[in-house]
């Protein structure tokens, strides 16, 4: 029982909660119910910490008070706290991202071309021909995974002139995920042969979604990411974000992982 409870612990500490939190948590949640005195027994806190944090997990939700004499208290499961977590989290990410792309479009605006923004580790670059984009692409440094989150007309893009790159990382056992908005273009003969093509291999996947991506990337594992950082129709017109910044790599990969999991 101490390993399970370490590693439940840790867990826990991982998700958020302070140690003393999981401890008393954990240990609620083993019993159908649990009272002061069984709590000072088995959390070895003091009396004042223990009413502290019981006071605090149940301010969170995760425990409930079900009566005053004597007092004891019931958890959630183990399960329920955990999809709290996961859904706290994702809001969080959510409203970050939203907040940095904001944040990138701001820049766009104050920026020239190609300027360098060295404490982000951030280029903003014009690529209408899509260069920066294919020269990616041929990196063979890229070795792993692509994760893409894309709009139908850049999806078309992608298909129509860059197969043969898509193609050729695919050989060298790289994983490819799409994510598009779903539009009549994708339905265009010559764009569904070219994902017809790709997708013999199992290492390429895609999923449609109904709704408009909030913001279009790709992450590359050698530690890059490309956000267009003003959506518009015209590719010419449109700006991007070059980063391998940790930071941004991170939470575009949350958003991009999000994405792929909920269901479109």
């Amino acid at each position: 029982m101490s390993e399970i409870k370490d590693k439940a612990v840790r867990l826990l500490v991982k998700f958020g909660l302070t140690q003393k939190q999981a401890r008393v948590y954990f240990e609620v949640a083993m019993f159908d119910k649990a009272g002061i005195k069984t709590l000072l027994k088995s959390s070895t806190l003091s009396k004042p910490d223990l009413y502290k944090t019981l006071a605090e997990l149940e301010k969170i939700g995760f425990l409930e008070k079900l009566s005053n004499a004597p007092t004891e208290y019931k958890a959630i499961s183990l399960e329920q706290a955990i999809s709290t977590f996961l859904q706290s989290r994702n809001i969080k990410t959510i409203e970050l991202q939203k907040r940095t792309i904001n944040f990138l479009q701001n820049i766009s605006k104050k920026t020239d071309i190609n300027h360098k923004i060295q404490d982000l580790e951030l280029t903003i670059v014009k690529d209408p021909q899509g260069y920066f984009f294919k020269k990616a692409l041929e990196n063979e440094e890229v070795r792993e995974k692509i994760d893409m989150v894309t709009t139908s007309a850049f999806l078309a893009f992608l298909m129509l002139n860059m197969t043969k790159e898509l193609k050729e990382a695919l050989n060298r056992g790289v994983k490819i995920r799409i994510l598009a908005q779903k539009h009549e273009t994708v339905l265009r003969e010559q764009l569904q042969k070219s994902i017809q093509t790709l997708s013999k291999t199992p290492l390429f996947q895609i999923k449609f979604s109904s709704l408009s991506p909030s913001a279009i990337l790709s992450l590359f594992d050698n530690g890059k990411v490309v956000i267009a950082i003003s959506i518009l129709e015209k590719l010419e017109e449109t700006s991007f974000a070059w980063s391998s910044n940790h930071n941004i790599i991170e939470l575009a990969q949350n958003y991009f992982e999000n994405l792929w999991a909920s269901k479109l």
